[in-house]
């Protein structure tokens, strides 16, 4: 039996024996590198414009200078010694001029001539004293129409029932100061006509003279 046993055991194959699983082989940790040490990011230098300051120019004051007016003396005026002046002369009569004989003779006509001068500007005189007050009362009817009629249109543009009322006064004035107007103006030409007429008898008078002065003048160049 042992013998059986024997011969089976060694009639059975070797098993090899199964290799140890080798150790595990530790990997070296691969540590990380070094963080390379970071290059700081090289910053641009700002470059910082320098502000242009505007250098301050400072005027120089630039003092005019004192520029002094010459005294200049005003010599004094002397008054001019005024010698006393001699008495003009008295003037001489300036001798007419003796006229001719015959030039002589038309004498009384030239007195003729001045007379009625004369008495034209006399009597023209006279005519301007007697229509003086009748020229005055026109004058001042015309006056007193003017100034009413100024009122009139200045209360017509204001309006309200006094100034309707002071229209109609006025009115009622310039109606009663025409007819006075036209009255002085009658009496005015009136007067003026009977001048001109009387001036027509002044020249009929004033010709009758110079016709005898004419023949007197006449009567002395026979």
């Amino acid at each position: 039996m042992i013998q059986v046993l024997l011969s089976a055991v060694l009639s059975m194959p070797v098993l090899a024996e199964e290799p140890k699983p080798a150790a595990p082989v530790e990997t070296p940790k691969l540590e990380a590198p070094a963080k390379i040490a970071e290059t700081p990011k090289a910053e641009a230098p700002k470059a910082e414009t320098p502000k242009a300051e505007t250098p301050k120019i400072e005027t120089p004051k630039v003092e005019a200078p004192k520029v002094e007016a010459p005294k200049v003396e005003i010599p004094k005026a002397e008054a001019p010694k005024t010698e006393p002046v001699a008495a003009a002369p008295a003037p001489k009569p300036v001798k007419a001029k003796v006229l001719t004989e015959c030039a002589a003779c038309l004498t009384p006509l030239i007195d003729g001539y001045k007379g009625v001068l004369a008495d034209l500007e006399k009597w023209t005189a006279e005519v301007d004293a007697q229509t003086a007050a009748a020229e005055e009362s026109f004058q001042k009817l015309q006056k007193g129409i003017s100034d009413n009629e100024v009122a009139i249109t200045k209360a017509k543009l204001e309006g309200g029932k006094a100034n309707k009322e002071r229209v109609k006064e006025l009115n009622k004035q310039n109606k009663t100061l025409w007819s006075e107007l036209e009255a002085a103006r009658k009496a005015k030409a009136a007067l003026c006509k009977q001048f001109g007429r009387d001036a027509s008898q002044k020249v009929r008078e004033y010709n009758a003279s110079i016709q005898e002065k004419l023949k007197e003048s006449q009567s002395r160049m026979q």
